[in-house]
């Protein structure tokens, strides 16, 4: 029996919006009905584009426009009520609640409407084991109990976050555009002879341009004070920004390495999304940082997994 289908969208693939939905209008053909309930297929877990690649097809840093969100939600629901799984995860940005309130009130009343009891909240991955400041809207749905968005172990008066030490200390030291194949994916960007006299000038563990002299600050910069995160370190103990699908590169964020003189490798990042050493990457550098940036984090994916799993024992359905 399966026991979960993942249906994941490869935006890397696809360069037109209408092409997602049509995947999913696929998908609840007739035919394929028939073969999801006779594979009795209990749980569903949906990822689709995040703000990254909805900005590049709807022009906007959030989900928020009737393009995306009415044909991915919308379609998604559709899905969900062909297939009626016992069990629904959604994970997305929190702007998915925000701007595109209408799609998503929808896609919730159709939940209620078809028989799930259901639960949202906005959470931030470091509570759950992540070492990286990253706030998620997460749904979960079943049509066997009431949910809960289970709470995080870590925080204040529980565990100590993990930190970007914690993360990324145990790597051997390489240099900017350099290679160590002692672990996979552990290489950095390049940077030109500029910005490598930038980052030399950035202090460790946290520094930012305010301490670079005048002949290193950007004409946009001068007179300006904020977004000093842009070519800053990571803060060693602390938990690391969000990442995104630019985390490799030293000038689109606090995405210089606390004490060497580049910006975070790929496999740092995919550390600080809290992929185990051992997991491969495949594609150029560009790909990678997509793959790595727009992940859901696995500790925080394991954590929700965790807690479906004890509820259906709970409820004492048959887990194959």
């Amino acid at each position: 029996m399966i026991i979960a289908l993942i249906i994941v969208i490869p935006m890397n693939r696809i360069t037109d919006v209408s092409s997602y939905a049509e995947i999913l209008k696929i998908l609840i053909k007739i035919k394929y009905i028939w073969t999801f309930q006779k594979l009795r297929i209990k749980k569903i877990i949906y990822c689709y584009p995040d703000a990254h690649h909805a900005s590049r097809l709807v022009h906007s840093a959030v989900l928020h426009t009737n393009i995306l969100i009415k044909n991915l939600l919308t379609e998604f629901g559709r899905l969900v009520i062909a297939i009626r799984p016992a069990y629904i995860l959604v994970e997305n940005v929190p702007g998915l609640k925000g701007r595109g309130e209408a799609v998503f009130k929808k896609f919730i009343d159709q939940l209620s409407i078809n028989g799930y009891m259901f639960a949202y909240r906005v959470v931030n991955a470091k509570d759950y084991g992540v070492p990286q400041n990253r706030k998620r809207l997460v749904i979960v749905a079943s049509r066997l109990f009431q949910p809960i968005i289970p709470e995080g172990l870590y925080g204040k008066d529980k565990l100590p976050y993990r930190t970007v030490r914690d993360a990324i200390a145990h790597y051997p030291p390489i240099e900017a555009g350099g290679v160590d194949n002692t672990f996979y994916n552990h290489s950095s960007s390049t940077l030109s002879p500029l910005n490598m006299a930038r980052i030399e000038a950035t202090p460790h563990s946290g520094g930012d341009r305010r301490a670079w002299p005048g002949n290193l600050v950007l004409a946009c910069h001068n007179d300006h004070d904020g977004h000093t995160d842009v070519y800053g370190r990571m803060f060693w103990d602390q938990v690391s920004p969000a990442l995104t699908a630019r985390c490799y590169s030293l000038s689109n964020g606090r995405y210089g390495h606390p004490e060497q003189n580049r910006a975070i490798s790929l496999r740092e990042a995919a550390a600080l999304q809290s992929f185990p050493d051992d997991y491969i990457f495949y594609g150029n550098t560009m790909s990678v940082g997509r793959q790595i940036g727009n992940a859901v984090p696995v500790k925080l994916a394991e954590e929700l997994a965790r807690y479906i799993v004890h509820m259906s024992r709970n409820a004492q359905l048959e887990m194959y």
